[in-house]
């Protein structure tokens, strides 16, 4: 059996909800007030993955960087 070292301090985090792109009820509240801590924490390393809301589309998101 092969060996396989893993990084496990420089790993991902992808969350994927349907209220990424909803913002409105209890678990976008929640999504938005730990975005900041986990973002400060993994960088650009955290994702967070919804469905196309196309009234969304036209909001440019939060915090938004220009690249």
């Amino acid at each position: 059996m092969a060996t396989t070292n893993r990084d496990v301090r420089n790993h991902f985090l992808f969350e994927i909800a349907t209220e990424v792109a909803n913002r409105v009820g209890g678990i976008y509240s929640v999504i938005k007030s730990k975005a900041p801590v986990t973002t400060a924490e993994y960088g650009d390393r955290y994702t967070l993955i919804g469905p196309l809301n196309r009234q969304s589309v036209r909001t440019p998101p939060k915090n938004a960087r220009n690249d």
